[in-house]
């Protein structure tokens, strides 16, 4: 790829031709690995891969974590809002449509904009979710299920955010503690699907709560997923929990493990052996990473169990799936 890049004209020549990015962070070194970085290199990938493949549409693949799935700063995100809108920190919001499941099928598929219009006090500020609702005719519903005094955020609502915040800030503190193990937030064990109780509540107990369960703010994509997509390729992110389904792990696995054989404690030898053995997986044996996860994916979907989907997979290695005689015996040999 450097070969070819080199030789071609400079304004045809890509800024950018490797599409990893190491970075050493910490106390004047480098910082933390963020959105925006990631967004950076996005770019640069989709740059490289567009001009090794022409005309083909890539398929990128992500696990689950708080920052893949982190959302633009204009999207549409209720937390984000305030109850009677321009908010000091609050940054405006794009425009959206109303969506089709819309108590009055006047405003159905009407076009929205989430900011204040010329002439208002507060032009151009984000609105807040008082007259977003207003607007949509829901405000009346709302009043309604709150016995006449809707308010922002209720109390169980606010109970649910601040349980959450202090797992997540419980997280943060074993990633810190041990940031070779915990390389997110969800390796701690941080799960970012509301509790049960939370889905049962109304969606008329708040502002907050109605806003966030209308259909174009739970259409929301993650700010990676949308760069992608208008790139004219296709994201798609793994599932949460489960390092079996995820060849991205194995890989990692895999690089980890011969750091860890050759590795001496040092900066210097550290930085030699990252390189080689992020390289050291050849496209055969990332191959294997995906077949393994194929076979999981056929054995759960056979209904095996996670000790027998494990005992299939171990033993019949040769396929993309699981054998019908293997589903046959699986239960017996087991058990």
């Amino acid at each position: 790829m450097l070969a070819v890049n080199e030789s071609l004209p400079p304004n045809d020549q890509l800024n950018i031709t490797e599409a990893r990015t190491i970075i050493e962070p910490g106390k004047n070194y480098d910082k933390y690995w963020d959105m925006d970085q990631l967004c950076e290199q996005l770019i640069g990938v989709l740059n490289i891969f567009e001009r090794m493949y022409p005309n083909c549409i890539g398929i990128f693949f992500f696990d689950q974590s708080s920052a893949h799935n982190a959302f633009a700063d204009d999207a549409l995100v209720a937390t984000r809002m305030t109850v009677n809108g321009a908010g000091k920190n609050s940054k405006p919001m794009h425009d959206t449509f109303i969506p089709m499941d819309n108590p009055d099928p006047a405003l159905r598929g009407m076009r929205q904009s989430m900011v204040y219009p010329p002439g208002h006090k507060d032009a151009g500020k984000l609105k807040g979710m008082r007259d977003v609702l207003e607007e949509r005719g829901l405000l009346t519903t709302l009043t309604r299920g709150t016995r006449g005094q809707p308010v922002g955020i209720c109390g169980a609502c606010s109970q649910s955010e601040e349980a959450r915040s202090k797992a997540e800030k419980a997280a943060r503190e074993q990633m810190r503690s041990d940031p070779s193990f915990y390389r997110s937030l969800e390796d701690t064990g941080l799960d970012d699907d509301p509790p049960a109780q939370a889905v049962d509540r109304s969606s008329n107990c708040c502002m907050r709560r109605c806003l966030s369960l209308q259909q174009d703010f739970l259409n929301e994509k993650p700010r990676i997923q949308v760069m992608i997509e208008q790139a004219g390729h296709r994201c798609i992110f793994l599932p949460k929990f489960h390092c079996e389904l995820n060849p991205i792990e194995m890989y990692w696995g895999y690089a980890k493990r011969l750091f860890r054989e050759q590795s001496d404690g040092s900066i210097t030898t550290a930085r030699k052996l990252v390189p080689e053995c992020l390289n050291a997986a050849s496209i055969t044996t990332i191959r294997h990473f995906w077949r393994k996860s194929w076979r999981y994916m056929d054995a759960y979907m056979n209904g095996l169990t996670g000790k027998q989907a494990e005992f299939a997979v171990k033993k019949f290695k040769s396929h993309r799936r699981v054998g019908k005689r293997v589903m046959m015996n699986i239960t017996s040999v087991l058990n």
